[in-house]
Formats: structure tokens, C-alpha cells, sequence
């Protein structure tokens, strides 16, 4: 503070247009070209283009988060002041299930990212879990 009791500001402070061009007038930004090197090689590199794979792997559909598979119906009306309680009975692990479980009203079944889908799929950030019981909190 200053004597006069007032903040005393030492930058000039800059529009995000003027910081931007400030920025790319002084760095240059563009490829910096490619080369071809053993795998050996390649670890803390960027692919200078996209590899896609012949085969799918696994060779099943997956699930792409953490969650819990309900029937939709049972989770209408959900939301953080209005929760509804779903037991938990059973569980599916990445890497798949001989047999999937049924999920009837009232049930959930926990999915594992990468473990086969049973649409629909609750995310984990959305609900909260008590012993044997989801509580669905948001839908």
C-alpha cells in the first residue's frame, strides 16, 4: 500500500488479444517435423499422425467409466434432495462376464471401466455408495 492508503499497481495488465499477440510475436509455434525412430525411441514423443488398429481390443463393446447399471425408470426424479436408494446385487469386472446379471426394478449392478456395457450406465461421480446400496443422486 502506498501512503495515501491506496493499492499501488506495478503492471500494466493486457487484453487476452494483446497477451495472445505478444505471445506469438516473440514464440514461434508450428511442426517441428518428422522423423521415423524404434519404439525404443519414441517414449516422451507425439505421433505425427493417427495409428488405427486392424483388429478391435478387446473384441467386445466396453464401458467407458466407472458406474452402476439401474433401469432407467427407477432413477426418474432423482436429484441430490430427492435421492432414490437401488440395492446393489452383484458386480461386472473389466475384461467381461460369462453371464450378465439381470437388474430388475429396485437393483444395480456395478460396472468396472472396460468391463462389457448394460446400458444405462449411471456414472460413479452421480451416485453414492452406502454398504450393498447405490443412492442415485443426479440423473
Amino acid at each position: 500500500m502506498s501512503e495515501a492508503g491506496k493499492r499501488v499497481i506495478f503492471h500494466e495488465l493486457l487484453t487476452p488479444e494483446e497477451a495472445l499477440s505478444k505471445v506469438f510475436s516473440t514464440v514461434r509455434i508450428e511442426p517441428l517435423g518428422t522423423e521415423v525412430v524404434s519404439i525404443e525411441e519414441s517414449y516422451g514423443r507425439v505421433l505425427a499422425k493417427d495409428v488405427y488398429s486392424r483388429i478391435d481390443v478387446p473384441p467386445f463393446d466396453r464401458a467407458t467409466m466407472d458406474g452402476f447399471a439401474v433401469r432407467a425408470e427407477d432413477t426418474f426424479g432423482a436429484d441430490e434432495l430427492n435421492p432414490i436408494r437401488l440395492k446393489v446385487i452383484g458386480n461386472v469386472e473389466t475384461g467381461g462376464a460369462e453371464e450378465l446379471p439381470q437388474v430388475n426394478h429396485g437393483e444395480a449392478v456395478e460396472i468396472a471401466t472396460g468391463a462389457p456395457p448394460m446400458p444405462p450406465l449411471a456414472p460413479m461421480q452421480w451416485l453414492w455408495l452406502s454398504i450393498r446400496n447405490v443412492v442415485v443422486m443426479n440423473w
